[in-house]
């Protein structure tokens, strides 16, 4: 599933896993869907948004490739910190766009579509700036 290469994809670039740092267990703050426990700014999400699949009509499985819209968000209350996180999650992410084999999934391209920026006033003591950047993912199933 394209969350265990997203995830593996940003831990294991040492710029962005510097930036966003861990959290209480050690874990760079990287959460598919929503961090799974109390966790502390700045982080980031990413979710699927969409994916388009390739069934075969042979019954013998999927073919081709999924086409998959991933949306990585990020929360911080600096923005000067912000961009840059997310300045250094679209670098890890772009230097893939040749694709490859990420976590025992196999991408054959990742394409940044759009960033866009936002406030959530339930994050944080005073709320938390966001930028949230899409993704197009070509994977195989």
């Amino acid at each position: 599933m394209i969350y265990k290469a997203i995830k593996y994809i940003l831990e294991n670039d040492t710029d962005f896993a510097a930036a966003i740092g861990t959290d209480s267990d050690s874990d760079i703050k990287v959460y598919p869907i929503h961090p799974r426990k109390e966790v502390s700014l700045p982080f980031c999400v990413f979710n699927i948004e969409d994916q388009n699949t390739n069934p075969t009509k042979d019954n013998q499985g999927v073919n081709g490739v999924d086409i998959v819209r991933i949306r990585v968000t990020y929360y911080s209350t600096d923005l000067d910190e912000l961009v840059d996180i997310a300045e250094k999650g679209r670098i890890a992410l772009d230097g893939e766009k040749a694709g490859g084999t990420f976590n025992t999934v196999v991408i054959r391209s990742i394409d940044c579509e759009r960033i866009s920026d936002d406030f959530n006033a339930a994050m944080g003591d005073r709320g938390s700036l966001v930028i949230n950047t899409d993704y197009e993912i070509w994977a195989e199933p």
